[in-house]
């Protein structure tokens, strides 16, 4: 079976640099949009990422992008 989902004009797509379970959160993140720009590190906390998606699905502040999350270089 089959789920289909119709995008919202809520939808975020949320990309990050090299996921790293073993990196020391920082509870910073940057935000590079459009995706490709800007020099990013290449690596991010898993629970950094965790705290950034939480944020912004209790408390929005983007929509109908795409976004790349890291550690600015």
């Amino acid at each position: 079976k089959q789920i289909h989902h119709h995008p919202t004009m809520e939808d975020v797509v949320v990309r990050c640099v090299g996921l790293n379970p073993e990196c020391v959160p920082r509870n910073v993140w940057d935000l590079i949009e459009p995706r490709g720009l800007g020099p990013l590190e290449g690596t991010i906390a898993k629970e950094d990422v965790a705290k950034f998606c939480l944020q912004e699905a209790l408390t929005p502040s983007i929509y109908m992008k795409d976004v790349t999350i890291g550690y600015k270089k």
